[in-house]
């Protein structure tokens, strides 16, 4: 508990909108329905072997969310990022084989054509201190991962964009 404790406080040092320990709740995957229907804050924290963007999705379909953003640090296993194409309209994947640290995870949960849409970006060093990024696909929880999780008020949905060939967040959903 302790450590949860401290991961709260240092997470509250990064994000200027958080000004005590005490208000940021922390659940773990099995917990998040104690968050349904918030409008506050909460931290995921995620353990060595959890599939991080089910685990995300699970985590915010479970608290009854309409849409959410969310960041996160810590370390993820097998990696699978993708890079969007803008001539071929695709995305193109590859699995890092690996712990790597995450020194950054970035991302929102909306509603894309009456389903759950997710978008989220990486980055990741490795024990050279080498740095990758990209849009994360899937990983496992390499050691442990907290996402601190914003929801959102109201509904945020995505539109898909032929020209492009992707969802973008529509105004005014």
């Amino acid at each position: 508990m302790k450590f949860l404790t401290y991961a709260a406080s240092l997470l509250c040092i990064v994000n200027t909108t958080c000004f005590a320990a005490n208000i940021i709740s922390v659940v773990d995957s099995q917990s998040c329905k104690q968050m349904r229907g918030t409008d506050k804050q909460f931290i995921l924290a995620l353990k060595k072997g959890e599939e991080v963007t089910r685990s995300i999705l699970k985590c915010v379909n479970d608290a009854n969310l309409p849409g959410a953003s969310f960041s996160g640090l810590g370390a993820l296993e097998n990696p699978t990022l993708d890079f969007y194409s803008v001539a071929m309209k695709k995305f193109q994947g590859k699995t890092f084989d690996g712990v790597f640290e995450l020194i950054s995870l970035n991302g929102t949960i909306s509603s894309a054509e009456s389903k759950r849409g997710m978008n989220i970006h990486v980055a990741l060093g490795d024990s050279e201190y080498h740095v990758i990024g990209g849009h994360l696909d899937n990983a496992l929880v390499g050691v442990k991962a907290d996402i601190t999780i914003t929801p959102f008020k109201g509904k945020v949905a995505k539109k898909f964009d032929d020209k492009i060939g992707v969802s973008f967040l529509t105004a005014g959903a």
